[in-house]
């Protein structure tokens, strides 16, 4: 039986993908015949495949003065895969280095990795675990 966690490899260039195009599709995806626009938003991030999407938003955005209303609600299903990858993964998500402790964990069983679900729940405005 082997208790070691499997380390996922969270395709950093696929997810980094689909979370920014979520957040700049307020803008150019007309819903209901026009873009929604920036106020007064809620980006919901379901599970570890879209856990950047917080951390994006704020690095992003929010830091340089833009999205300030919007919010982010993080959804966990399972916690046992958390997009768990090697520390070195991290400059492909082109994020600023001060954002690099928020991914990093030292996990007892496999030692020092990416974590992206942890980052995305350190990041959310709330979190909910269904």
């Amino acid at each position: 039986l082997n208790l070691k966690p499997q380390i996922l490899n969270p395709r950093p260039f696929n997810l980094n993908l689909l979370c920014q195009a979520a957040i700049e599709a307020v803008w150019h995806v007309p819903c209901g015949g026009f873009p929604y626009g920036d106020s007064d938003l809620l980006y919901m991030a379901n599970d570890w495949h879209t856990s950047l999407l917080p951390v994006y938003l704020r690095a992003f955005y929010q830091d340089h003065g833009k999205l300030e209303f919007a919010r982010s609600l993080f959804v966990i299903h399972n916690m046992a895969f958390q997009g768990r990858g090697p520390m070195d993964e991290f400059q492909d998500l082109q994020l600023p280095d001060k954002y690099k402790e928020d991914f990093l964990l030292d996990d007892p069983f496999g030692g020092e990795c990416m974590n992206c679900m942890q980052a995305g729940l350190r990041m959310a405005t709330k979190v909910v675990a269904v």
